[in-house]
């Protein structure tokens, strides 16, 4: 969604079109906000409690026990925590750029190569979005997905109920901006 024009980071309108005349060589900056989940885009996903982004720490890796291999951490550059949601119906299944799909294995969520789980991000009316997925080894039912300090480390667990859901943002890794420069004639 477009959102304004700027001059040397100051807003100079929010008409779009923008007519102005132009007397000197000037870059004007549409800046634009994203409204809605972009399918094939690159997103971090932070928790806002945590400021902290999904990670998948192991991959095609866990089989069994109380964590798994789905976490959140700080800030990195890496491809095992920049997420890309691909459409499955009305909802999505979420992949990390190195290629493994986010799954909610009972209570337990991990990054698998084979395997996908449908996530939902209903909107929760504040400062971001809840994360659901569907369920398939705990009754075939949408959960909410909750990040839980284990022993000093957070992971996911795909079995919440909304009191202890986490709210999410999601950041674009390449945010949408558009620059023009205006030479004078």
């Amino acid at each position: 969604i477009f959102i304004n024009w700027t001059v040397n980071g100051s807003p100079v309108s929010t008409e779009n079109p923008f007519n102005v005349p132009i007397n000197a060589d000037t870059e004007f900056v549409a800046n634009f906000e994203e409204s809605a989940i972009i399918i094939g885009k690159e997103y971090r996903i932070k928790d806002v409690a945590t400021n902290q982004y999904i990670t998948a720490f192991n991959t095609d890796a866990h089989t069994s026990g109380t964590n798994g291999g789905v976490g959140t951490s700080a800030f990195a550059e890496n491809d095992n925590q920049i997420m890309i949601f691909e459409e499955s119906g009305a909802n999505y299944k979420i992949k990390t750029k190195s290629g493994y799909y986010i799954y909610a294995q009972a209570w337990n969520v991990d990054a698998l190569s084979s395997q996908s789980s449908e996530f939902k991000f209903p909107e929760n009316g504040t400062s971001g979005y809840y994360m659901q997925v569907y369920n398939t080894n705990k009754g075939n039912a949408w959960y909410y997905v909750k990040n839980e300090n284990v022993s000093g480390t957070y992971y996911l667990f795909g079995d919440a109920a909304i009191g202890a859901a986490a709210t999410w943002v999601l950041e674009p890794v390449a945010p949408a901006v558009v620059t023009f420069t205006v030479t004078a004639v």
